[in-house]
């Protein structure tokens, strides 16, 4: 299993509202929804001096009423970043536990009451927002983060090659 491909796969999969590519690193803003959406991705080598990178980093993220955030994977670079950050007082928010599974055996389930879609709705992002307590201004920020687009009435929806 390709782990760096799962991660190339998530970070196109849910989308920010902005990405700044920044001297190898893959800067993501969403006003603040979701921190996989609202962080800074290290996975490039980088050639600028690393301490006024992240000072730089953390000036953009401030102009943006955002939290300095930084997703730590095993694709780092430079590889010693969590050390260098730790010392310059940042900390652990969250783990992520990427967990995978070989599909080859799994029976499609049989139960009348549950819809299966191939493609996200409208509905589905209704009734996610409403699961999750999401409100309305966070809501309308969430639909254009989302790989779907409303214009008119209409739902037009991005073709994503499957991998």
């Amino acid at each position: 299993m390709n782990f760096k491909i799962i991660e190339e796969l998530s970070l196109n999969n849910w989308q920010p509202l902005s990405t700044l590519l920044y001297d190898g690193w893959v800067l993501r803003f969403s006003h603040g929804y979701t921190k996989r959406a609202n962080s800074i991705n290290p996975i490039h080598y980088s050639t600028y001096d690393l301490n006024q990178k992240i000072e730089e980093c953390e000036k953009i993220y401030s102009n943006n009423d955002l939290s300095t955030t930084f997703k730590i994977t095993p694709f780092v670079k430079p590889e010693n970043l969590d050390d260098i950050l730790e010392e310059k007082a940042y900390s652990l928010i969250d783990y992520t536990s990427v967990q995978t599974m070989e599909l080859d055996s799994i029976i499609e389930p049989t139960f009348h009451s549950v819809k299966l879609d191939g493609d996200i709705n409208v509905e589905w992002l209704d009734n996610f927002c409403r699961l999750n307590n999401v409100d309305e201004k966070t809501r309308i920020r969430w639909y254009k983060c989302c790989p779907i687009l409303q214009l008119k009435g209409a739902l037009y929806h991005y073709i994503i090659r499957k991998m």
